[in-house]
């Protein structure tokens, strides 16, 4: 309806067009369309019921996503994070599975549909690449020309109670390097990533194949003197301003934004 009379469910991701505002409407597991021009929200993808279906805008359904982004060809890729998959949205609205199996949690590199995932929540596109927080896995994924693949992160323990693997913090080369709930992901032009790593209460950073931490509870190569804007405790939501070279972190816990300068 009307800007007065929507209501949301916890949204969790905004995506901006020149059309409007995209809005992931997670607690009621659809996609909504805010036309900023008439001032009015409609539905644009999912039937409002936890589920994993393809199809239509209407029939489609969602479990509990947490995160999408939009593609240079307008397609739009959500984290199904209850469906433990990645789907695939047309212009119409119509969705379906465009990674891992639905409804199935694991840990799988390879084709697209034979890839598996534990509760995806974040994603980012870069020069074609889709890479993905895979926070049950503790690791960070990527697909690329249909494959996916282990883009970042380690761990061969698994807590039995979660079937989760058991993350930890670990800097150095991508295949060692070692993540706690890994949350969102972030990329600038430079084509450095950044993970907001809740588990760990850091900011993680991916560059030439090495993860460093840039901001957190630990001392990092980017701040010289750790004052408590350094500090973070849950570090989720992120954007990086390119003009200022300054990336942007929203800690939900502590109800503050922090900005990291990597001039």
């Amino acid at each position: 309806g009307s800007f007065e009379q929507v209501m949301f469910n916890r949204p969790t991701a905004i995506e901006v067009t020149e059309d409007g505002l995209y809005v992931l409407d997670t607690g009621n597991h659809v996609v909504r369309f805010l036309n900023l021009e008439k001032k009015t929200s409609i539905t644009f993808s999912g039937s409002g019921k936890a589920g994993s279906s393809n199809g239509s805008a209407k029939v489609a359904s969602y479990n509990e996503p947490q995160d999408m982004v939009i593609a240079k060809d307008g397609k739009m890729y959500i984290a199904d994070s209850g469906n433990n998959c990645i789907r695939v949205v047309d212009e119409n609205g119509a969705a379906s599975t465009f990674a891992g199996s639905a409804g199935k949690a694991g840990y799988k590199d390879g084709t697209r549909l034979s890839a598996l995932f534990h509760y995806p929540t974040g994603l980012a596109i870069a020069d074609g690449m889709i890479y993905i927080a895979d926070c049950g896995n503790q690791r960070v994924r990527l697909i690329k020309d249909g494959t996916v693949s282990t883009y970042a992160g380690t761990g061969s323990e698994i807590d039995y109670n979660t079937n989760e693997y058991l993350g930890g913090y670990q800097d150095g080369a991508v295949k060692n390097a070692m993540f706690q709930y890994p949350k969102k992901i972030a990329i600038d032009q430079k084509g450095r990533v950044y993970i907001s790593d809740v588990g760990n209460s850091m900011v993680r950073m991916i560059e030439n194949q090495m993860v460093t931490t840039p901001a957190g509870l630990g001392v990092n190569s980017y701040v010289k003197k750790i004052t408590w804007e350094t500090y973070l405790v849950q570090p989720e939501g992120m954007w990086f301003d390119e003009d200022e070279d300054v990336l942007y972190v929203a800690d939900s816990f502590l109800n503050h934004v922090i900005c990291i300068s990597f001039k």
